[in-house]
């Protein structure tokens, strides 16, 4: 109930003046209604509303300044005109100076042409041929023919009559390298012809890609470790190598065919015997 008297004493303050809300302040927020084609400020009591006339910006929309200029160095033909706070899409406003003038000169139009929209940021600068007495009493007129940079930047401005071909005399036009290229000068945007009117060429380069920088303080590899002569191994001693042990150790072959030949040399001289004495009792018997 405060905040909505307070909102209502606020409006009562406000009647016939603009009144402006302290922001991040809740209790000065106004609340309408939209009634009839008006807005209304919303309170419970129909007697004590208070017409407003509202006017609803959009926040986030972006804005744009067209600007008009002499494009004269070092001299004011005339003062630059600014409009701001242009949305996308209104009508380009129009020079309020008329046909501009310059003594010595006769205005050509605009660079580049006006634009029927709004787009962007643009900038329309005045172009002007040069004007000059001939020998015959009669005027010539002088074209201007810029050579522009990459950039837009104004390398050298030449006055030339109608149908002379064109000369560029300047230093050669330099685009700066950046991380991964160098730019190489290649010529201008369009052919260059015989002037019939202003005219701009603007610089073109071919983009060359840089080589890999050779690291400043390279370091040396180091030399390989060489690696250690591996030692021969030592030859393992086997058990009865020696000339003792050898000569204590039994040859195991030569003692089993001894006890061999032994065993059959028993038994025949068992069964000889055994021959024998049979032999003697049969002759005894007889």
């Amino acid at each position: 109930a405060e905040a909505a008297k307070n909102a209502y004493n606020k409006a009562e303050e406000s009647k016939g003046k603009t009144h402006v809300l302290a922001e991040g302040v809740a209790d000065e927020f106004l609340y309408l209604q939209y009634k009839d084609g008006n807005w209304y400020l919303r309170v419970d009591d129909p007697d004590k509303q208070i017409l407003f006339n509202v006017i609803c910006e959009t926040d986030g929309v972006e804005e744009f300044t067209v600007r008009y200029t002499d494009g004269v160095d070092g001299q004011e033909i005339f003062a630059d005109q600014v409009t701001n706070n242009l949305k996308y899409g209104d009508a380009t406003p129009a020079f309020s100076g008329g046909t501009p003038t310059r003594e010595g000169y006769t205005f050509t139009g605009w660079t580049p042409s006006v634009a029927e929209k709004v787009t962007g940021n643009a900038t329309y600068t005045a172009t002007w041929s040069k004007n000059e007495t001939g020998g015959g009493g009669g005027t010539v007129t002088y074209y201007t023919v810029k050579w522009n940079n990459y950039d837009n930047t104004t390398l050298e401005t030449d006055y030339c009559t109608y149908g002379q071909m064109p000369k560029y005399d300047g230093a050669t036009p330099v685009k700066p390298a950046d991380d991964k290229y160098t730019y190489e000068f290649i010529g201008w945007d369009k052919e260059v012809v015989k002037v019939t009117g202003n005219a701009v060429y603007t610089a073109q380069f071919k983009a060359v890609a840089k080589e890999p920088a050779d690291p400043e303080n390279p370091t040396d590899p180091a030399d390989p470790t060489k690696p250690e002569k591996p030692q021969k191994p030592a030859t393992p001693e086997a058990s009865g190598n020696t000339d003792a042990e050898k000569s204590e150790v039994p040859k195991t072959a030569d003692a089993n065919d001894l006890m061999l030949w032994a065993a059959l040399l028993l038994a025949a001289g068992t069964g000889l015997a055994g021959t024998a004495l049979r032999k003697r009792k049969a002759d005894s018997g007889k």
